[in-house]
């Protein structure tokens, strides 16, 4: 329903018509929410989001590091682990 309202707000021609149709669109989207309140729950379990951030990615160097160890261990397959792969 939003992607047909978007789709049919950007084919009318006024563009006070569509800041209108646009405005009902996020009015809507406030007051059909289930719960609008969600984001400001406490946690249960855990203290707080901070206790399961993920490290940041690792720079290009790590990354080329890894790729390189991965391709030597894969030299070593055999014939018979390619066919334990394969199936």
């Amino acid at each position: 329903m939003l992607v047909s309202s978007i789709v049919f707000s950007q084919m009318r021609s006024s563009a006070n018509q569509t800041s209108n149709d646009e405005t009902a669109i996020q009015g809507s989207q406030t007051t059909d929410q289930i719960e609008p309140n969600a984001g400001n729950w406490r946690t249960w379990v855990i203290s707080s989001g901070e206790d399961s951030r993920v490290p940041p990615p690792p720079d290009p160097a790590e990354t080329s590091a890894e790729l390189r160890s991965l391709e030597d261990l894969i030299g070593y397959n055999d014939a018979q682990i390619k066919q334990q792969i394969t199936f």
